[in-house]
């Protein structure tokens, strides 16, 4: 039926197009790589199934519209809030869609907020396992009349939504995450040596604990991987005129470097 796919439109892209929200795929994926451990769950690229279901006024269904992964949106932190940015750019610029953290681990509030009617749909949405979502809520009377006047007074529009986690997955968390481990001072002249482990894969390397101070972060760059002892070689990329010359011995806390890596 053409007026019911018209109504799938314009309940379904309420995914708005906000000023918090980012202008491609890629720039939403340096968006989570940066604190990527921090992100709360629901922070991603999800891509979107629908099921329209429209029931008459004895609550028989008429009419049962699914459309699989039709839409792509990205969801983002936005204060007390998170919301969604439409990667398919179908967006409707009058209504806003949020979801609310609660108090129960893995369930959020969710809030359509039609513009016309300025009427609300809530519902529970539930992270059944890592990465899908799933929820469904009623259009509200005032909106369908809003836009078709009485042609759907005597009907009832559910919208159920089960949305599948795309971007970050769970590999993308472990890879990109900051990783840490310790190394020991060498020389006077910014030599370290740590275990291979501790920075195999790193792309960037930061050091914490020179002349004892942890509250201050340094870049270093490996020099040298000496694989028949799994020892890795790193070198300040600045100098130190009085950074002592340490033994293997006590006190640790100026002997034991902080070393953090980014992959």
């Amino acid at each position: 039926m053409k007026i019911i796919y018209s109504i799938l439109c314009i309940l379904l892209m309420g995914w708005q197009a906000s000023a918090q929200c980012l202008g491609s795929e890629q720039e939403f994926k340096d968006y989570y790589k940066k604190d990527i451990a921090t992100h709360d769950v629901i922070e991603g690229i999800w891509s979107v199934t629908s099921n329209l279901k429209i029931y008459d006024r004895y609550n028989i269904l008429v009419e049962n519209d699914y459309h699989s992964q039709e839409n792509q949106i990205a969801i983002i932190n936005d204060g007390d809030s998170y919301i969604s940015c439409d990667l398919n750019k179908k967006s409707n610029k009058n209504d806003k869609v949020m979801w609310i953290k609660t108090a129960q681990t893995g369930v959020y509030l969710y809030q359509h907020i039609y513009g016309r009617s300025g009427k609300t749909a809530k519902a529970n949405a539930v992270m059944l396992t890592a990465g899908i979502l799933e929820y469904s809520y009623e259009c509200p009377k005032e909106e369908l009349r809003q836009i078709y006047g009485d042609t759907l007074r005597d009907y009832r529009v559910i919208v159920e939504l089960k949305m599948i986690k795309l971007y970050p997955s769970a590999e993308d968390i472990i890879k990109f995450s900051p990783a840490s481990g310790t190394g020991f001072a060498l020389s006077s002249n910014g030599y370290i040596a740590t275990n291979n482990h501790v920075i195999n894969g790193a792309t960037s390397i930061n050091v914490r604990g020179i002349n004892g101070d942890f509250s201050k972060t340094y870049k270093a760059k490996l020099i040298l991987l000496i694989k028949t002892m799994t020892l890795q070689l790193l070198k300040l990329m600045r100098s130190f005129h009085r950074w002592g010359l340490f033994r293997l011995s006590y006190p640790l806390n100026h002997l034991m470097l902080a070393i953090q890596y980014f992959a």
